[in-house]
């Protein structure tokens, strides 16, 4: 009994052992995972600025695809290393941005060739939804630069965006033109990506005469809202600087301002992709200011993340990630959870009426009215 005893202990050690070893391999490689998960943005960012999904949307045969070679003969270059591009495209394959095919040549020996996938098509230039200005943007230098912060906010509060360039995001946008189109463009192309899930999945806009988009930017937003429902006068309303270079639109009024110190007034008050950037405490002016200009019927529709920090789906990892962005590159900011904006509205004398989950997530729209 005492030799069986010991053999079965041996085993159940021998099994925890294996169990242990198990972990720690798969704890070693989701450490790897994470660690090197910055290439991913670089490489998009090298395609990009490479111009490598246009030239083979624009140069490719009926099959869609483009050698190596072909694809280096346009390149504006007569010292493009071959051997750097293809490891990157193969990288890019891997990750899905790209396919690689053989094809047979007209030697009638096979090839390697390579071809858009839906991914690298969002990247297109041209594309009505183009995501490369967003990945400039996050990958620009200056926005990498205040990662290298975190910790010091958590120890000592401040923002990282300061610590790292001795002024905030906003205040280097005013003083650095070529930043500030970086983040122009990125904002239009994120804007005219989300305006069309809210264009095509938020009815209040259709009983409204008048809209002031605040933080309107150069007018993405209010454009689509305004096509859509061409009755109503929109205004944008941001920052002199930013109303400045903004474009005309037909149908839509510019005022430049600071939302800080009033806004506006219109049936209803647009507040997209703002208040995440902020404080409660310079919210709740915002807030405050819209209150004062809005009639009784009046609407405040506020599209932002609701954040669900319990979600394991795809859409509550990023509204998490978003939230690291917001530590990182904002003035305070962060993204809220239900409650939180429950209470932040309540406090400057709205009540939410209701709250749409756009498709996909992690955005949404709250609608609200004076209290």
């Amino acid at each position: 009994m005492d030799a069986d005893h010991d053999r079965g202990s041996d085993c159940v050690g021998l099994q925890d052992a294996h169990a242990h070893a198990a972990q720690l391999l798969e704890a070693q490689a989701r450490l790897r995972d994470l660690t090197l998960d910055f290439v991913k943005p670089f490489a998009l960012k090298a395609a990009i600025l490479l111009q490598i999904p246009d030239i083979i949307a624009t140069a490719a045969g009926p099959d869609g695809s483009l050698s190596l070679q072909q694809i280096v003969d346009q390149l504006p270059s007569h010292t493009v290393q071959s051997d750097y591009l293809y490891r990157i495209l193969r990288f890019l394959v891997a990750s899905k941005v790209f396919d690689e095919v053989l094809v047979e040549a007209a030697s009638g020996e096979k090839e390697k060739r390579f071809r858009l996938t839906p991914v690298s098509k969002l990247l297109l230039k041209d594309s009505p939804i183009c995501f490369a200005p967003m990945v400039l943007l996050q990958t620009d230098q200056v926005c990498q630069a205040p990662w290298h912060h975190l910790h010091e906010v958590v120890l000592g509060g401040g923002q990282a965006f300061t610590k790292a360039h001795g002024k905030d995001i906003w205040e280097l946008e005013n003083e650095n033109p070529a930043f500030n189109l970086v983040v122009n463009n990125a904002m239009v192309a994120a804007s005219r990506i989300s305006m069309r899930q809210i264009v095509q999945q938020y009815d209040g806009f259709q009983s409204l005469k008048s809209l002031v988009d605040v933080g309107g930017g150069l007018g993405e937003a209010i454009s689509q809202i305004v096509a859509a429902y061409p009755h109503i006068h929109g205004i944008i309303y941001d920052l002199p600087h930013v109303i400045a270079i903004a474009p005309v639109i037909p149908g839509v009024e510019h005022i430049g301002g600071s939302m800080f110190e009033s806004i506006p007034s219109a049936d209803a008050i647009l507040l997209k992709n703002v208040m995440h950037d902020w404080d409660d405490d310079h919210c709740m002016k915002v807030l405050l200011n819209c209150h004062k200009v809005l009639p009784d019927d009046g609407k405040l529709i506020v599209a932002d993340i609701v954040l669900n920090p319990i979600s394991n789906d795809k859409a509550g990892l990023t509204g998490l990630i978003a939230d690291m962005v917001m530590i990182a590159h904002s003035n305070g900011g962060k993204e809220r959870r239900e409650d939180e904006w429950q209470n932040l509205l309540n406090g400057a004398g709205f009540t939410i009426k209701r709250i749409l989950e756009l498709q996909p997530g992690p955005g949404s729209v709250i609608e609200a009215c004076k209290s």
